[in-house]
């Protein structure tokens, strides 16, 4: 009730009632785990459940971006744009499906059933898929902004902070709530800590870039990510189905 009462009311209320919302959101989650008032009975479901959230998540950034292009979709830095947003989906979808969430749902599955099972459903999936979900729509939201600069206009002009921070930081949200999602099973790995920095530091140097250039240097840096993480886990144990 809080959510949608600040998105109607707007202004100062709005803020107050969507921070009464967070709250409520994460610290009932905390009372609820604590007090063993639920039982995760299928690990496997319930990793499902939140894995499809995400993946539908990502699937509609990418068809909402799509959707506001208009009539400038066939121009050449439009499509560029368009492969470089498919290509960075790709390394989200991976980062996440193919590192992190099998680990984290058999760490689930191995957990015993009653309080462990539940404070981990509640840390990794709960809790750290809200930063997961916001950074794509931040990230998605920063994608609108770059095609909003290359519609309006024809000569190369630097990105602006506004839309580089919400690009930016929508994908250093991501890779965040990616870390905080796998903590309980794989620790803190130093690559993904040293990832969400690079992301930040770099948004000084993407504000003053043109705008599909600041696009394409983020992009780089997911695909250079997703390849090391390749590399370096590739000999040790493979990631498989999560266990029921």
């Amino acid at each position: 009730m809080p959510l949608i009462l600040g998105a109607v009311d707007g202004g100062t209320a709005q803020i107050v009632l969507w921070t009464l919302a967070f709250v409520v959101d994460y610290g009932g989650g905390r009372i609820v785990t604590a007090a063993s008032l639920g039982e995760v009975r299928s690990a496997a479901h319930f990793a499902e459940r939140h894995n499809l959230v995400l993946i539908i998540a990502l699937g509609e950034s990418l068809l909402s971006v799509g959707a506001s292009t208009g009539a400038a979709v066939t121009r050449t830095p439009v499509l560029a744009t368009a492969l470089l947003g498919f290509a960075a989906t790709v390394c989200l979808w991976w980062l996440y499906f193919q590192r992190t969430a099998p680990a984290v749902g058999r760490a689930l599955a191995a957990a015993p059933r009653h309080t462990r099972r539940q404070q981990l459903a509640s840390d990794s999936y709960t809790l750290a898929h809200l930063p997961l979900i916001a950074g794509i729509s931040y990230f998605a939201l920063g994608i609108h902004l770059v095609l909003a600069e290359l519609t309006g206009d024809d000569r190369p002009v630097s990105l602006g902070w506004i839309p580089t921070s919400v690009l930016y930081g929508g994908a250093a949200l991501y890779l965040a709530g990616r870390l905080l999602f796998g903590w309980p099973a794989a620790g803190t790995p130093p690559e993904q800590i040293a990832a969400v920095g690079l992301v930040l530091l770099l948004v000084p140097v993407a504000r003053a870039l043109p705008a599909l250039v600041a696009f394409g240097l983020l992009t780089a840096v997911l695909i250079a990510l997703v390849g090391y993480e390749r590399l370096t886990y590739r000999d040790r144990s493979p990631l498989g189905p999560q266990p029921d």
